[in-house]
């Protein structure tokens, strides 16, 4: 099984700032929209649904996405879509070797 967890640092009008690790180890930074974002909890994800993606910053992610890279400023990321194509692979590889991949976002 692939653990991924999202730990929320700092909630400002611009931004939730976090930290995606998967199976204990930090992977890179996010970024949500600070009053579209899902709700605290465990999810079951899937390589081709799941919240992830890359932007620069939260604006835009009105439907609970999850925006990675490299933190910037407070509310943006660089990096982006590197980053997300490097999480898009292990989601990729973990859907092809029939592991169950599951999101805690805290």
């Amino acid at each position: 099984m692939m653990h991924i967890k999202l730990i929320r640092k700092n909630a400002k009008k611009w931004g939730i700032d976090g930290e995606l690790h998967i199976n204990g180890e930090k992977f890179c930074d996010t970024v949500e929209h600070p009053l579209c974002r899902l709700p605290q909890g465990e999810y079951t994800i899937h390589f081709r649904s799941h919240p992830f993606r890359h932007g620069d910053g939260p604006m835009l992610a009105v439907n609970g996405e999850i925006i990675v890279g490299t933190y910037a400023l407070p509310g943006m990321v660089t990096n982006s879509r590197p980053v997300y194509e490097r999480l898009y692979d292990l989601l990729k590889k973990a859907a092809r070797r029939v592991k169950t991949v599951k999101l805690t976002v805290c």
